[in-house]
């Protein structure tokens, strides 16, 4: 008997990219020789907001994220420059500074607007003989206003373009979700997922400004005008949409 195939939500969307890039990522198991800054930034990110859902004050939000970066530091394989502590710190500040514009523009849904039911809820379906898609969903919650549960999926991007929005129906990350959410619990299935995206930052440092005035300023974009900074869009899917994903996932596999 073969043993059980495993495919992770992410394996999913690299050998829909570049099968290339695939072959060389899980077959001949060549990785990078270290993390690339948007996984690491992208998990500290993803930690602060579960730890926002979960009723944690901003004080320790922003202290956790200053202890996960200093850690970095710590664990660095290579000898730590000055420039890179620079870069560290300019991570740092965005981080917070997405996370507090975030909580300034929708702290009150999580208090009392969103009954939270999971968070970072892994899932495992079986969806050929011997074949499970794995993968982890953000957030799952009820909407207070109409009862109904939906999923929550968190985005950092350099662009928010009109492109950018136009492609989220077909986004393969989120098709996954809705799918696997539908098999975890198809007594309720979602009405949706909101998907939010916040703007990563595009300013430079100008040529009379202190390192600290740079950072104050990269913290405040998303504080007094977090509007400009973070977009959401609620996405829906029928179920004849994710019986054809399914069939897709079979031919993939």
């Amino acid at each position: 008997m073969a043993d059980p195939l495993y495919i992770t939500q992410s394996e999913i969307g690299e050998f829909t990219r570049c099968r290339y890039k695939w072959y060389l990522s899980y077959i001949q198991l060549i990785t990078p020789k270290k993390t690339p800054h948007y996984f690491e930034d992208g998990s500290i990110f993803h930690n602060a907001l579960e730890n926002l859902g979960n009723g944690m004050s901003m004080i320790d939000i922003a202290a956790q994220i200053k202890k996960e970066y200093e850690n970095l530091v710590k664990d660095s394989k290579v000898m730590v420059t000055q420039d890179m502590l620079d870069d560290y710190d300019k991570r740092l500040i965005t981080i917070q500074g997405m996370v507090a514009g975030y909580e300034k523009l929708y702290g009150d849904e999580y208090k009392n607007e969103w009954v939270l039911l999971d968070a970072e809820e892994e899932f495992c379906v079986e969806f050929l003989p011997g074949v499970f898609a794995m993968g982890k969903k953000d957030k799952r919650i009820r909407r207070v206003a109409d009862g109904l549960p939906y999923l929550v999926e968190h985005k950092s991007a350099g662009q928010i373009s009109s492109s950018y929005i136009n492609k989220l129906p077909r986004d393969q990350q989120t098709l996954t979700y809705t799918w696997a959410d539908s098999k975890a619990h198809p007594e309720e299935p979602v009405a949706g997922i909101i998907y939010d995206v916040v703007k990563k930052p595009s300013i430079r440092q100008k040529v009379k400004e202190t390192r600290k005035e740079f950072l104050q300023r990269i913290e405040l974009l998303y504080t007094e005008q977090p509007e400009k900074y973070f977009f959401r869009e609620t996405l829906r899917y029928s179920g004849e949409k994710l019986k054809k994903f399914e069939a897709n996932l079979k031919v993939l596999a």
